[in-house]
């Protein structure tokens, strides 16, 4: 299957932007049971991928952070653990990616991104070619994200003038804006997650940058496919996007 071309039903086109303001793009598949993986895994996998994915693959283990209650003393403690590592396969330009561990499988885009038709047929070629090797476990959840950078002209600067979403500073907003990390987990009843990060990142010369992360998830429909599922979020996903936007926030990406 040629990956230009896959499924599109159900998908509603975006608003088109020239400079579109998307930094990393992820359409992700994970499964009910654990793949069969041991340390020649990637290189069988390589094979099968190297003619879109021919960059040398990278091993990462992943880290995450937690906090633990300190018994007796009421405090706690700082902890980084150390969790499954994973490979990713890069195309040529690195602008194109995969991402295979034992327990799910990505696509993704980082910039110049190639489009929603193009990175659900990437997932769907990715099936595929995974096919070959594996006889692949049900997949349990579906998600998609997408890591916006958007940036402002240095200045004195209005956030109002570019975001819909209310950004109040103390003493009932009369303070300076110099930095704010807002996160928020929503839900869709029945069964989408939503996870939102809107935040300021460090000032870079010639524009103050702002982060848009939004990530859609939604459990396996077995009598649906993956790439389906996957367009339904892609449609929320563009609606959340624009609805953070001002005109002015828009003439920036044309």
């Amino acid at each position: 299957m040629s990956i230009a071309s896959g499924t599109s039903g159900g998908y509603v086109a975006r608003r088109p932007y020239a400079q579109p303001p998307i930094q990393e793009a992820l359409f992700q598949v994970v499964f009910a049971e654990r793949l069969p993986w041991n340390v020649a895994t990637p290189g069988r996998l390589f094979n099968e991928i190297s003619d879109v994915y021919g960059g040398d693959p990278e091993d990462q283990r992943q880290i995450s952070a937690s906090l633990e209650p300190e018994g007796g003393g009421g405090g706690t403690s700082f902890a980084l653990n150390q969790g499954e590592s994973r490979t990713i396969f890069r195309s040529a330009d690195r602008s194109r990616f995969v991402i295979a561990n034992p327990s799910y499988l990505t696509v993704g885009s980082n910039p110049p991104y190639d489009g929603w038709p193009s990175l659900s047929a990437r997932l769907e070629w990715l099936l595929d070619r995974a096919q070959k090797l594996w006889e692949l476990p049900k997949i349990s959840l579906v998600s998609i994200r997408y890591i916006n950078q958007i940036i402002i002209p240095s200045g004195q600067v209005n956030t109002d003038d570019y975001f819909t979403y209310p950004i109040r500073t103390a003493c009932s907003g009369s303070a300076s804006l110099t930095g704010f990390v807002h996160r928020i987990e929503s839900i869709i009843i029945p069964d989408t997650s939503i996870r939102t990060t809107f935040a300021t990142m460090p000032e870079m010369g010639g524009g103050l940058p702002f982060l848009l992360d939004l990530e859609f998830l939604r459990p396996m429909d077995p009598g649906r496919s993956a790439i389906d599922i996957g367009n339904e979020l892609k449609n929320l996903e563009n609606i959340e996007f624009e609805s953070f936007l001002t005109d002015k926030a828009r003439e920036l990406f044309r």
